[in-house]
């Protein structure tokens, strides 16, 4: 019987490992706290991280993983930016949809 790794063993495996190694859709579902079935939308639509193909299985590089989560990241600048211009709008009854 194989015994199955928590998320947090999954994410100190992904952490520890070299830039270049491959992983499956459920180590990188923990180490972004999401589920797996938002990775496989995310192939459906996409968008999201660049991954490999092989046969039947979907593998995703660390290296692509770290880019994807820096692309992603938002400064505490960038937030208040957000905030100020959300309010902006709200002062003149102005909605604006988030992208």
């Amino acid at each position: 019987m194989k015994v199955q790794k928590s998320n947090i063993e999954l994410t100190k495996d992904f952490w520890e490992a070299h830039e270049q190694t491959l992983f499956d859709q459920k180590t990188i579902a923990a180490v972004l706290c999401i589920n797996y079935k938002t990775l496989e939308m995310h192939r459906w639509k996409e968008i999201g991280i660049k991954y490999i193909r092989i046969g039947r299985h979907i593998l995703y590089r660390k290296i692509d993983v770290i880019k994807y989560i820096d692309d992603h990241m938002v400064s505490f600048e960038e937030s208040l930016q957000e905030e100020e211009s959300l309010n902006d709008n709200n002062k003149t009854g102005r909605s604006i949809a988030k992208t």
